[in-house]
């Protein structure tokens, strides 16, 4: 018998090692499942997301299995925005097969954060082959149910524009005069003034009312005329000195 070397030993020993891990990566990792090639004809989608404050704007599509769709973003409950536009069977097969990719249909109805007070959330319906699987996200982040997210959300962007999540342009098409009383002024996300995390923890009223007026900056755009303020948050907003800027 041909005696061996404990150097070729080793190697052998090495290659072994490296066969038997890639037949476990091959065979003992699933794969993630196929689409079908096809698009099931009854295939709907509805989708929303938004913060969990009215006020701050949310999203609705909805998607028919004719391709017929409806995208509306609001503010509060009297700005809105509603586009309507017809969605090809090869684009609603790309969110069909994100759906199947990533087993949509095989995910939890509900998860939840509770830790977090304020935030968003997103809910997702879908519908195909006589089934229906509804998903509802707050405040957190779930990577299967987000890569179906970004799939619609890419179509909406591709359809309507980039100004698709923006809410500048409807509050662009309401002159100060005709903005309703439940409309909030908006807050910048930069406090140049504020040395501390205070101000963004803190409610609106609290952030006006903060000290020295540190959050003053956080106002920004202010489209509400001064009795709308006054109306809405009180003395705390008169008297921080900022009535001003409405």
């Amino acid at each position: 018998m041909k005696k061996v070397s404990a150097k070729q030993f080793d190697k052998t020993l090495k290659k072994v090692f490296l066969i038997l891990i890639l037949i476990v990566f091959v065979f003992g990792c699933p794969n993630p499942p196929q689409p079908p090639e096809t698009l099931p004809a009854d295939f709907e989608v509805s989708y929303e997301s938004g913060a969990t404050h009215l006020e701050w704007g949310h999203y609705e599509l909805s998607i028919d299995s004719q391709g017929k769709a409806v995208f509306e973003k609001t503010m509060e409950t009297a700005l809105s925005k509603k586009y309507e536009f017809d969605v090809r069977e090869s684009e609603r097969k790309k969110i069909f097969d994100a759906v199947v990719i990533n087993n949509f249909f095989g995910l939890n109805d509900n998860y939840n954060d509770p830790s977090i007070m304020d935030g968003g959330f997103t809910k997702i319906s879908i519908k195909a082959n006589g089934k229906r699987k509804t998903v509802l996200v707050v405040n957190s982040s779930v990577d299967q149910f987000d890569k179906v997210e970004n799939e619609i959300g890419r179509l909406i962007t591709h359809k309507i524009g980039e100004e698709a999540f923006s809410f500048q342009d409807l509050m662009d098409e309401y002159p100060e005069k005709e903005i309703p009383k439940e409309f909030y002024c908006i807050k910048d996300d930069d406090c140049a003034e504020c040395s501390n995390s205070e101000c963004s923890n803190k409610d609106f009223v609290e952030e006006a009312n903060c000290p020295g007026n540190r959050c003053g900056t956080y106002i920004k755009e202010c489209k509400c005329v001064s009795n709308y303020c006054t109306a809405l948050l009180g003395n705390s907003f008169e008297d921080s000195g900022e009535i001003s800027r409405c």
